[in-house]
């Protein structure tokens, strides 16, 4: 997908604030059949698309974007049918001019809460670890395992809050896909630790963090779901690395590549254990 690194990488009808914003409200009227009262824009951009926040004239709040290539409907659909208002309605606004450029735009409901990086700004050990009890409830559909819906960019930019550090909406779930259960928890590093200077990082609340998130997935999920798993630790432990190599990997035409900082941590990170399966030994050798 060609990246969006500033407006100039737009085609010509879309390369300044004013011609996003004329589109805008064309393409408002047209498939949402409101006038838009109120644009701004967010305080992060992807880097593959141009997003616009509005407020209609018939009161709603809707999150628009133009993008370089179309966005995979389908996931959002399947990830919102799991998961239900944490993720976004999604709606094509289909336009023959915009196409002809290779620009594709949707619009979103916007969701309550901030972004995770904003909210949990100056909030210390507290917001991390209410944020990891938060991302693992209401998982009552774990019933249709063995692949379950998995964030394809799950990160602290497509995570929204509110000020409990209550989970209020999963956002951009483009290319996301059904997995192996355990797959995406290879997020865990980042979710309870995180990369500073270029180097992972492991706070002190980072286990206390890591557990809070294991035990209320576990504590969260149906009685027979949780027998399931409880019996399988191992291969759940087994998804977990596979997770974590996954993440540290990217495909650049045809290419695996590993990035600078993953490659410094990856040797730490793949020695990572559950708490179910490590025991009272520390998440981490070494």
């Amino acid at each position: 997908m060609p990246s969006i690194n500033s407006d100039k990488d737009l085609p010509k009808i879309l390369d300044t604030p004013s011609k996003q914003v004329k589109w805008v409200k064309k393409l408002i009227l047209k498939h949402l059949g409101s006038a838009v009262k109120r644009v701004d824009r967010p305080p992060i951009q992807g880097m593959f698309t141009r997003t616009l926040m509005l407020v209609l004239a018939d009161g709603r709040e809707v999150v628009q974007q133009f993008r370089s290539e179309p966005l995979d409907v389908y996931a959002f659909q399947l990830a919102q049918k799991t998961l239900g208002s944490v993720v976004p309605d999604v709606t094509a606004l289909p336009d023959e001019d915009l196409l002809r450029e290779g620009i594709w735009a949707y619009s979103f409901n916007r969701l309550p809460g901030k972004l995770w990086v904003h909210g949990i700004a100056g909030k210390g050990a507290e917001g991390r670890v209410a944020i990891n009890k938060s991302l693992s409830r209401n998982l009552e559909r774990l019933e249709e395992l063995p692949l379950w819906i998995t964030h394809y960019d799950d990160n602290k930019v497509n995570v929204l809050i509110d000020e409990e550090f209550n989970i209020t909406g999963l956002i951009d779930w483009d290319l996301s896909t059904p997995l192996p259960f355990g797959v995406n928890f290879g997020r865990i590093h980042t979710y309870a630790g995180e990369y500073t200077g270029g180097e992972f990082w492991v706070p002190d609340e980072f286990e206390e963090a890591e557990k809070c998130f294991w035990n209320e997935l576990f504590r969260g999920m149906q009685a027979g779901t949780r027998t399931k798993l409880e019996g399988q630790m191992d291969l759940i432990q087994d998804a977990v690395i596979l997770g974590t190599l996954l993440d540290c990997l990217s495909f650049v035409d045809g290419e695996v590549i590993v990035g600078e900082f993953s490659i410094k941590a990856l040797h730490k990170l793949l020695t990572y254990r559950i708490p179910f399966v490590r025991g009272d030994d520390p998440p981490y050798k070494g």
